[in-house]
């Protein structure tokens, strides 16, 4: 089996995935960049489907930016580097492809949650020094005045004001820091669609999740799927495809 990249007229590729799932600004910055490099970073990868036609299976993206690169310079955008998977070693790159891209999505959350739980930490050690300063410095304003016990209960009652205030302020940030944390590592774990495609070809509808079955239905441009079970969500789905 060999892997090594081949130039490919972009005019003779085709994707399953839509030019408009990917930000038009994304694609247009891409598409530049290839033609100011001369070529692509990464191949795509690509079946053939007959003598003059090839299906993208991996690099959906690239190859969108590889496309628009050709119509805004022809001669320049015209060839990208693709790798051509014979079929015998389909399922062999597809379970590759899954496997890293499953392993590179996992490893920014897990860096993004440790720097969150750190900042997080140092957020609470300050919040004690500043109660604690604060207290401190109320205590003895207090101890300086020599006033009736009714003055200091009135004292105290202050302290238990001004603490509360300092403490609400700083945990609502912080609840907040952890909430946007939280969304973002979320929407991290978000699994792209063209995956969820890939792997429905080599695993079926079954092996996915209900939320993933959700979020391919999306990507399909499908509506009415929200309130779904499992079940219904591959029979709603596969019923789309008739």
């Amino acid at each position: 089996m060999s892997l090594n990249p081949s130039l490919l007229p972009v005019k003779k590729i085709k994707s399953s995935q839509a030019r408009s799932m990917y930000p038009s600004e994304v694609i247009e910055q891409a598409a530049n960049a290839i033609l100011e490099a001369e070529g692509t970073i990464n191949p795509i990868v690509v079946r053939q489907l007959n003598y003059q036609e090839f299906e993208v299976i991996d690099g959906h993206l690239e190859y969108h930016a590889a496309a628009r690169a050709k119509e805004l310079d022809l001669a320049g955008g015209e060839m990208i580097d693709a790798i051509v998977v014979e079929p015998e070693n389909e399922a062999a790159i597809l379970e590759q492809i899954r496997l890293l891209r499953s392993s590179k999505q996992s490893e920014t959350p897990m860096q993004s949650t440790s720097d969150s739980s750190s900042a997080i930490k140092h957020r609470l050690t300050n919040l004690e020094k500043q109660i604690e300063n604060q207290l401190g410095e109320l205590n003895r304003k207090l101890l300086d005045l020599n006033q009736p016990r009714n003055s200091q209960q009135q004292m105290a009652e202050l302290i238990h004001t001004t603490v509360s205030a300092v403490m609400k302020e700083q945990v609502s940030t912080i609840v907040q820091q952890i909430v946007q944390e939280v969304g973002t590592s979320r929407k991290k774990a978000i699994v792209p669609v063209e995956e969820l495609e890939e792997r429905v070809k080599t695993e079926g509808f079954e092996k996915l999740t209900a939320a993933e079955l959700k979020s391919l239905a999306k990507g399909r441009g499908l509506t009415g799927y929200s309130s779904k079970r499992k079940a219904d969500l591959i029979a709603f789905i596969k019923q789309s495809e008739v």
